[in-house]
This record gives structure tokens, C-alpha cells and sequence, in this order.
């Protein structure tokens, strides 16, 4: 009998729509808490979501299943938060990503 993280696996590797979808039940509520807590700001949020799950889908085959799913599916958002701070830092309420950055910013400066 397979572990839960291997079904999981398993059903990204072969794009199971029925998992994708209980998965996003799952998470859902959370990932969008997640991204506003790094973020600071609720602008935007909806669509770093869909994007996370995008990218669930398009790299699924790259999640082995040895390890909790929610980790990783974190760490999607966590990255497409990161790489979307730029446009946070310049104008709008500091998150805890923006503020890394701004940090990182001011020390090349020095």
C-alpha cells in the first residue's frame, strides 16, 4: 500500500484532475494566507495563487513523494513571492519578503 505522499506523486505524475482538485481544497485557504502574511498586502495574492498551482501541475513529475506535499507546494509560493517583490518593494506596505529585500538593497548601497 502506498503512502499518502506517494499517491500524491503518483497522481501529479499522471495529472490526475481529481487530485488537483482535492489538493487545492486542501490548501487552498492556507497558500492564500501564506502569500499575504510574505507579501504583507492581500493585492495580488489571487494571482500568485493560480500561479502556484500552475506550476503544480507543469512540474508535478519533480515532487518524489519522500517528502510531505505541503513543503513543497510552500516553497512554489515562497519562490513566485520572491520573484514578484520587486514590484512590492517599490511603493507599497512592506511584507516580510519586501523587507528582506529592501534589507539586501540598502547593504549593497553601503
Amino acid at each position: 500500500m502506498k503512502s499518502e505522499t506517494q499517491q500524491i506523486a503518483l497522481g501529479l505524475r499522471q495529472r490526475d484532475v481529481a487530485l488537483l482538485q482535492a489538493l487545492v481544497e486542501q490548501y487552498q485557504y492556507r497558500l492564500v494566507r501564506y502569500l499575504i502574511y510574505l507579501l504583507g498586502r492581500r493585492d495580488g495574492v489571487d494571482d500568485l495563487v493560480q500561479e502556484t498551482w500552475l506550476r503544480v501541475l507543469e512540474r508535478g513529475s519533480s515532487y518524489d513523494g519522500r517528502s510531505r506535499f505541503e513543503p513543497w507546494l510552500f516553497a512554489i509560493a515562497r519562490n513566485l513571492a520572491i520573484d514578484a517583490a520587486p514590484a512590492t518593494v517599490q511603493g507599497r506596505a512592506p511584507g516580510l519578503v519586501s523587507l528582506a529585500l529592501h534589507h539586501v538593497v540598502k547593504k549593497k548601497e553601503r
